[in-house]
């Protein structure tokens, strides 16, 4: 899947727990073959028992999960759903599982997750996205959608491509809509700023994402990591969402 259309496409999830298992769902739901692979045992042996649902969203059927990669060379498209930091370890599975011309597209939250998986796949076998969408899961197998706001996926160079397309495409159908960009960099970025300064606070001082903002004397720090990414954006020449 490196630049063409699939016919029956064949997906690995890696790492499908809330945002992960919900878009399995979607891809599931619009006709995909789909399989997670996920760490949780008691998450997949659900799964496997029982088939995936995730609330607000629908029925996915019977999904095949395991909590190992299993036999190699088998899928034509692996998503990229784990924390970043077990981004390498994704993509040597993701190197495993995959057909000689298969590609990635991660969807997760940072930076550095598109150099890691390059450095395993190559460039030409990644492609990138992210989504605003936001998901918990409540019990095992069963993740639930909390607020369904857009995904995009785009290629790293900015063009047009089928396999893009094809995952937006199927994304939709499946119930999470999702658009081609061509500046998927600005993109990234332009999340990776909003959550510095929201989700940063909160580790720190262990308040909610909500009550963050609702704590006056925080509000300069959260300027500060604000001017600071956007300087850092700036001096590297990322064109953001939202310049402002």
């Amino acid at each position: 899947m490196q630049d063409h259309q699939m016919a029956d496409p064949r997906i690995v999830v890696i790492g499908a727990g809330a945002m992960g298992g919900s878009m399995a769902c979607a891809l599931a739901r619009a006709g995909a073959w789909v399989e997670i692979v996920d760490t949780d045992t008691a998450h997949v042996t659900v799964i496997g028992a029982d088939g995936l649902a995730v609330e607000n969203l629908g029925d996915a059927g019977p999904v095949a999960a395991d909590s190992a990669a299993g036999e190699a060379g088998r899928v034509d498209l692996a998503v990229i759903m784990v924390p970043a930091f077990e981004t390498a370890r994704a993509a040597e599975t993701a190197a495993h599982l995959l057909k000689a011309e298969g590609s990635a597209v991660s969807l997760q939250n940072g930076l550095g997750n598109a150099e890691a998986l390059i450095e395993v796949l190559g460039a030409g076998r990644v492609f990138m996205g992210s989504t605003r969408a936001s998901a918990d899961r409540p019990a095992p197998g069963r993740p639930r959608i909390t607020k369904m706001d857009p995904t995009q996926v785009g290629e790293l160079d900015g063009r047009a491509s089928d396999r893009t397309r094809w995952f937006a495409d199927a994304m939709t159908q499946g119930g999470m809509p999702t658009e081609v960009t061509d500046n998927i960099e600005g993109v990234l970025w332009s999340k990776f700023i909003h959550n510095c300064c929201i989700n940063a606070p909160s580790a720190i001082t262990g308040l909610r994402m909500g009550e963050v903002t609702r704590v006056p004397d925080l509000a300069p720090i959260r300027w500060q990591i604000a001017e600071e990414a956007l300087a850092v954006a700036r001096a590297k020449g990322i064109r953001l969402e939202y310049p402002d």
